[in-house]
Formats: structure tokens, sequence, C-alpha cells
């Protein structure tokens, strides 16, 4: 089971954190919401550290720490995140190729 994650998402989960979070943030949360007969919804949060599970899987990419809960987790298997900075800027969530 794996979430790949991009070099440009890398830096971008970076920069955001960098700009957006306080001296409490320990990372970025990505986590999915809904499913069944409605689309899945993904959302990326900032994370501080009175918010961090036992139970959240922890990605560690480039200095960065992805918190990932196991329901989102699963959801979220054999999918990559991507970002990308032209026109439609903006992150995105694709099923992995392989």
């Amino acid at each position: 089971m794996s979430i790949q994650i991009t070099s440009p998402a890398v830096e971008r989960l970076k920069q955001h954190v960098t700009e957006h979070g306080n001296s409490n943030t320990v990372g970025m949360r990505l986590k999915t919401n809904g499913g069944g007969c409605r689309e899945v919804e993904y959302e990326m949060i900032i994370v501080d550290a009175k918010d961090v599970d036992d139970h959240d899987k922890v990605i560690q990419l480039n200095g960065i720490n992805i918190y990932v809960d196991p329901i989102s987790f699963l959801r979220l298997d054999c999918m990559t995140l991507s970002f990308d900075d032209f026109l439609d800027a903006g992150f995105k969530f694709m099923r992995s190729k392989n």
C-alpha cells in the first residue's frame, strides 16, 4: 500500500506549511471525506502537534511530515498527489499508473 507524492507537490506543501503554519505546526494532513454514492472529497490541512493521532500513518518526504488517518489511507492507496502551477494551478489526486 502506498501513496505517491510528486516532487513539485512536496515542495508546494512545504511552502504552504512555512507560509501558514506556526510554532506548533508539525506537517500537513491528507484527508478524504465522502465516498459511496457521492464523490470522494480531498482535503489538505496544516497539522499542529495536538492534532496528531497515534493511529495516523506518517509519510516523511524531503523535510515534511504528511499525516493520513487510517480510513483516508485506504482511500488514497495507489493514488498520486501532484501539483501543477500552470493555468489551472493546484493539487490533483490521480490514480497511480502502477
